[in-house]
């Protein structure tokens, strides 16, 4: 789960049409990030991105885990292009939320409309982790169950228990930024 931060202050001061062209902009080059690195939009919710891997596609869970961190890195760099055009006030930044686990895939609605979508604790486990990214001033928590597919001298010192939303008890999790992604992608190659 990728969500834009400040979004609500870039959405203030911004007239609507520039807005409109802003998220449009973000939107499409986002959808081609996330689907070079073999990943399909669940869904756009508000400023939000819902994506899913799927280890059914004879891909391991492993290499599922490096293609999410792989789309979060090249996402924080369309952030840097963004940037780069002088146009906002303020940083476009994002969080991201990682997290591994089964899920159903559907189609779900009533009468009038139907979406086809995963659902499951592991989906609402990836938006709470995105919330944490905020919480503890980082830029990406994953979720221990995805750490594990990742070199264990990576992340094993590292985890942090964080409580979220409707879960009672605290959860393990890994907190990074965006620039500890390529040498995490880089050991996890080497294994």
């Amino acid at each position: 789960v990728c969500d834009i931060r400040g979004y609500t202050r870039i959405s203030e001061r911004m007239a609507a049409s520039d807005l409109s062209a802003l998220m449009g902009n973000w939107f499409k080059s986002a959808t081609k990030v996330i689907e070079a690195c073999h990943g399909t939009v669940d869904k756009f919710i508000g400023d939000a991105i819902m994506v899913r891997w799927s280890s059914e596609q004879g891909i391991g869970v492993d290499e599922t885990v490096r293609n999410a961190l792989c789309a979060a890195r090249n996402l924080h760099d369309v952030c840097g292009r963004i940037n780069a055009s002088g146009k906002l006030e303020e940083p476009f930044r994002i969080g991201v939320g990682i997290n591994t686990g089964q899920a159903v895939l559907g189609s779900i609605g009533g009468r009038g409309y139907r979406e086809y979508t995963a659902i499951g604790d592991a989906v609402n486990m990836a938006f709470r982790f995105e919330t944490a990214s905020k919480e503890l001033a980082m830029d990406v928590v994953i979720g221990k169950d995805a750490c594990r597919y990742l070199p264990e001298n990576l992340w094993s010192a590292a985890l942090r228990s964080v409580t979220v939303k409707g879960k009672s008890e605290p959860v393990d999790v890994w907190a990074i930024d965006f620039g500890e992604i390529a040498a995490i992608l880089g050991s996890a190659a080497a294994s």
